[in-house]
Formats: structure tokens, C-alpha cells, sequence
């Protein structure tokens, strides 16, 4: 249970734009504002002394150091981050995307001022996506496990299993807060050549789906791409879904992006793929939920294992959010309960098997 108030450190160089988040802060009955500094020193003392629930920090700031200040709190005490910055036009998008591979769980836009004619919006946003960041558990300490073990824990629990697969020819994946970590995670453990094609739903900020492409590409020997309609899904490669729109897997790998109602509010939706992998490929399918919040994807996660595929959720250990993997185990959804080690290690086995 989340104690409140939820307590904040605002880290801010900017006078005027500490006391526009002072304001929104303080306008919430649920949330206190602990502290608010002007610079990353002052942060990390208050980050040590008060311990925030969540740290609100400029991006802009941030960014002179390359975000090594974000990776120093997250080292110094797991915290949740909002990085916030003036506003989300295309030069400022790869900057911005950097404080959500730094560590950041989002980046939203602040109001110019009190007088923005959508000032109401824009603090409504951020006073909802600090309650979300507080959400998360952060581990009080550091579980080391070598990926080895993790990799023969996998393969000696679900070899039995696996062998009988049949051949495996899509991986869909949905994630949701968390998930570019999570996805790079497993994406930079696969080998080039793998032989099966990965399709991706990932909820995140409007503007940042580009960005995140081209990270994940840095941190992976596939080909990462923001998919096209009517593309045809090569082995090896890792289909992104674009902002607005569904993306469909059909007979032959065809994609097809469609723009039809939001599901549970969401489009892409996580269901969305999910239930084409289901009806497209059945027992040929891996369905994998990883981190996030609320509940896309879990009913369709389960229309997969009905077909035969092999679904799985990532554990409460290495998820920044257990919401949807949880949802997902909960209705009995999920198979395997795993690591983003383990899944890895899954995958590789799965690729290496003879058919």
C-alpha cells in the first residue's frame, strides 16, 4: 500500500519553473513536496537524507551531465524518476529518450506558465504520473545471480516442455512502464541470425516510439524497425508498433497497422497483438508480458495459451510494475513465470532446437 501524502523532491535550476511545479505539487491533496533543490548535488543529499517516494528533475539540467546524475541516483537508491522538460518537438526527442534509458520511468512536458491555455492538462499529467511512479517497488537490495545459473535454472525447469514445441515463427512481446529497459534486457542477449521474427506493442509518451527504435537498435545485433504497414516479417528482425495505430500479424507475416478504436483506452494495444498472434499462428506463437501497469494484454495472453502457444509473464522481482505481468498470472494467463534472464535464455534454447 502506498503511504501518503506522496512525498517529492523537485531537482530544478529554474526559479520560475520550480515554483509552476511547487504549484501542481502542492494542488493535490495526495502528493507533498519534501524538497526542491537547483542543482543534481543537492538532489543526491536529499535523496540520501529524505528518501522521496518519487524525483521530479529537469531534463533539460539532466542532459548537461548526459543524464550521469539520474544513473547516479538510481545507483545511489533505487528511486522512481519523472523527467520533465519544456516541451516534446522532434529536436528534443532524442535528448528527452535518453533520460528514459538513463533510468527515468517518463518524461512529460511542464506547462510554458500559469497562463498556458493547457496548463490543466499538462499538470493533470503530471500529478498522474507521479501517483504512478510511486506505485513501484524499488528492491532494497541488489539480488546478484549470474546470468549463467539463471540461463540452466531455465533450461533445466522447461526442457521437457520446449522440446515437444512445435516450430516457433513469431514472438510477440507487450510492455508497458519499465519496458524499454526490459526490452533492451532481452533484445541484447539475442544472438544475430535468430531465426524467428519479434513484434513489439510498448506503451510510452507520445513522440518517444522513434526514439525508442533507435536505442534498442544500439543495444541489439537484430534489426529493430517502427513497423510499416503491409510489411512482410523477416527472421531476426524486431517490428516496433507505431504510435496510433494496432498492429495485426497475418497469414504469411503480413503486418498490417489498423486504426480502429482504442482498447482499454490504448492503441497500440498489447490485446491487440496478442490475439492476431493467436489466430494467425496458434501453438507457433510466444506471447510474453513484461513490466507495467493496469491490465492490456491478459485476456489475449490467455487466447494464446488456449491455441497452444507458450505465454509467459515477467516476475515481480526483475518488473519495475508488477500491474500487467501480475493481471496476466492472476487469470492464468501466463505458463512461466521468469526473469528477463530467463526469457532470454528461453529463447535462445528455443532458436538453437532442431525441428
Amino acid at each position: 500500500m502506498i503511504p501518503y501524502p506522496i512525498e517529492v523532491l523537485i531537482v530544478d535550476d529554474s526559479p520560475s519553473s520550480q515554483e509552476l511545479l511547487s504549484f501542481i505539487i502542492k494542488s493535490d491533496p495526495e502528493l507533498a513536496l519534501q524538497a526542491c533543490v537547483k542543482n543534481e548535488k543537492m538532489g543526491l543529499d536529499c535523496l540520501k537524507r529524505l528518501a522521496p517516494a518519487v524525483i521530479v528533475i529537469n531534463s533539460a539540467l539532466a542532459a548537461r551531465d548526459r543524464f550521469k546524475a539520474i544513473h547516479y541516483y538510481m545507483q545511489t537508491k533505487p528511486t522512481s524518476i519523472i523527467a520533465i522538460c519544456d516541451n516534446l518537438l522532434e529536436k528534443t526527442l532524442a535528448s528527452n529518450f535518453q533520460a528514459i534509458c538513463a533510468g527515468a520511468i517518463d518524461v512529460l512536458e511542464k506547462p510554458a506558465s500559469f497562463k498556458d491555455p493547457h496548463y490543466a492538462v499538462h499538470a493533470q499529467a503530471i500529478i498522474q504520473a507521479i501517483k504512478m511512479a510511486a506505485q513501484v517497488k524499488w528492491p532494497s537490495q541488489h539480488h546478484e545471480t549470474s546470468f549463467s545459473t539463471l540461463a540452466a535454472a531455465a533450461q533445466q525447469e522447461a526442457i521437457e516442455e520446449f522440446v515437444k514445441l512445435p516450430k516457433i515463427e513469431a514472438i510477440a512481446i507487450g510492455a508497458s512502464l519499465g519496458g524499454p529497459q526490459a526490452l533492451g534486457a532481452i533484445l541484447s542477449l539475442i544472438p544475430k541470425n535468430f531465426p524467428i521474427p519479434f513484434f513489439v506493442v510498448q506503451h510510452i509518451s507520445a513522440g518517444f516510439t522513434k526514439g525508442l527504435v533507435d536505442w534498442l537498435q544500439g543495444m541489439t545485433s537484430l534489426q529493430v524497425q517502427l513497423t510499416k504497414d503491409r510489411t512482410f516479417a523477416k527472421p531476426g528482425s524486431v517490428y516496433v508498433a507505431p504510435e496510433h495505430f494496432h498492429m495485426e500479424i497475418r497469414k504469411g507475416g503480413l503486418i498490417r497497422l489498423v486504426d480502429s478504436l482504442p482498447e482499454k483506452g490504448i492503441r497500440p494495444s498489447v490485446g491487440h497483438l496478442f490475439r492476431s498472434i493467436a489466430h494467425t499462428y496458434g501453438s507457433k506463437g510466444i506471447g510474453i508480458i513484461l513490466t507495467g501497469m493496469g491490465k492490456d494484454g491478459g485476456e489475449d495472453l490467455l487466447k494464446m495459451k488456449q491455441t497452444g502457444a507458450l505465454t509467459i509473464a515477467q516476475d515481480p522481482l526483475t518488473s519495475l510494475l508488477f500491474g500487467m505481468p501480475k493481471e496476466a498470472i492472476a487469470i492464468k494467463a501466463a505458463k512461466h513465470v521468469m526473469s528477463l534472464q530467463q526469457i532470454a535464455a528461453l529463447l535462445k534454447l528455443i532458436a538453437k532446437r532442431p525441428i
